[in-house]
């Protein structure tokens, strides 16, 4: 899917700004969506 372009957005804001709770929250969600993806298929 579009996880990986997802968390290259996320750790690119977090590089700009690493105090941003909102992106880094969204980062960990996609991690974890990345990882059910990966157990489950």
């Amino acid at each position: 899917g579009r996880y990986e372009e997802a968390l290259e957005a996320y750790e690119k804001a977090l590089e700009i700004n690493p105090n941003s709770q909102f992106a880094r929250e969204c980062r960990d969600r996609v991690l974890e969506k990345m990882q059910e993806n990966i157990t489950t298929s």
